[in-house]
């Protein structure tokens, strides 16, 4: 005799396999976008050091387009997915202990790499463009050294999420919501130097993020309805890109003005764009080679973050010694090296044991299979 469960069973096993199939899109997708997104990132960096060099020339107009086109996204993209499963880790740990192991994690990961660039910084001081003094290490713990601004802005944005906790009320969604509009707009364009005021306009992303929720997203990004919105929101991004001067939302182009109309269009263009990759993200999961190694890059996407300013300025470095200048070719291997480099040092560090000496102990902390979930999760 048929149990009174024994239609429903059937008629659930579709809707399961389809949740499946969501779910690995989204964790697929979610990855190739932060591999855009720290490729887009590296090449940012690149790009601005070759200024600060003298190779490139900020005043070409191809230099002010590209710069901007790439800050208007790349950290769009990656404080979004940043924030995308903060409510299942709440869920899950309970707020207190979530927030102290993030935070312990970012605050070691902040002050041991602060210690690492920094050194190498004072050892190459008549090498590097931006020369530091022993002062600059204690001084780097309030004004962070480089991109290393990330981790004490991450971990802010983490505290007021969890705090206001949007997921209880629509009250409390509203705040949130409220609050991350009202920052961004307000800080939108300007970088600033301290670390509780470095480029808080990305709060925005952030907030988006938590409110969407890895759950939501997933359905959303594996719907017919996420390659329309993506395709028009590429298209926006697009247009606005090509015939205005929009201001990326971390901080402007040193040549441009901010005004009311550059920063609309720069919300605008950020929404788009971010969109934008998150469609081309779904599409290349279809991909299987592509999928693949940006996949591998996106689960990395941390590890190259923190370490891609050494490689790629010891790449501008060597090559200017050797004496080339031309600059597709610092272009290319300088965002060459900071990816690949940075992603040997990771996989090399993930098979180191965890007793090394304390000048390696943030690279570790971020790549260590013991360690490395946690750290990873504070980004996904």
């Amino acid at each position: 005799m048929s149990g009174p469960n024994s239609q429903a069973e059937p008629a659930s096993r579709p809707r399961a396999k389809s949740e499946r199939a969501a779910s690995v899109m989204r964790n697929q997708s979610i990855d190739i976008a932060k591999a855009l997104a720290i490729c887009g990132i590296v090449l940012g960096h690149v790009m601005r050091g070759l200024s600060a060099a003298a190779i490139a020339d900020p005043l070409q107009g191809w230099y002010e387009e590209v710069d901007t086109g790439l800050y208007l996204v790349h950290l769009s993209v990656f404080f979004f997915v940043s924030a995308l499963f903060l409510r299942r880790g709440v869920d899950r740990e309970g707020s207190s202990t979530y927030l102290k192991r993030r935070i312990a994690l970012l605050a070691w990961l902040f002050l041991a790499w602060t210690l690492i660039q920094g050194t190498i910084q004072l050892l190459s001081a008549r090498l590097v463009n931006t020369p530091i003094e022993p002062i600059s290490l204690v001084v780097g713990l309030v004004k962070p050294l480089g991109q290393l601004w990330f981790l004490p802005t991450l971990a802010i944005f983490t505290l007021i999420v969890v705090g206001i906790a949007p997921w209880k009320s629509r009250g409390r969604y509203l705040a949130l919501l409220v609050a991350a509009c009202a920052i961004s707009l307000a800080r939108w364009g300007v970088g600033g130097e301290w670390f509780f005021a470095r480029d808080l306009a990305m709060f925005a992303f952030f907030g988006a993020g938590a409110i969407v929720r890895a759950d939501r997203f997933g359905r959303w990004i594996a719907s017919r309805v996420s390659t329309v919105i993506g395709f028009l929101g590429l298209l926006v991004y697009t247009i606005i890109c090509w015939t205005s001067d929009p201001t990326p939302p971390p901080e402007h182009f040193a040549f441009s003005r901010v005004d009311a109309t550059s920063v609309t269009l720069g919300v605008f263009a950020a929404t788009g764009g971010l969109l934008g990759v998150l469609m081309i993200s779904k599409s290349l999961t279809y991909v299987p080679v592509v999928r693949e190694a940006l996949a591998f890059v996106g689960k990395r996407s941390l590890h190259i973050f923190l370490a891609h300013i050494v490689f790629a300025a010891a790449t501008r470095i060597g090559l200017m010694r050797m004496g080339v200048d031309d600059l597709v070719i610092h272009l290319i291997a300088g965002t060459t090296a900071g990816v690949a480099l940075s992603l040997l040092l990771a996989v090399a560090a993930e098979r180191l044991p965890p007793a090394v000496p304390f000048l390696a102990a943030g690279l570790v902390a971020a790549t260590h299979p013991h360690v490395r979930s946690r750290v990873l999760s504070c980004i996904r």
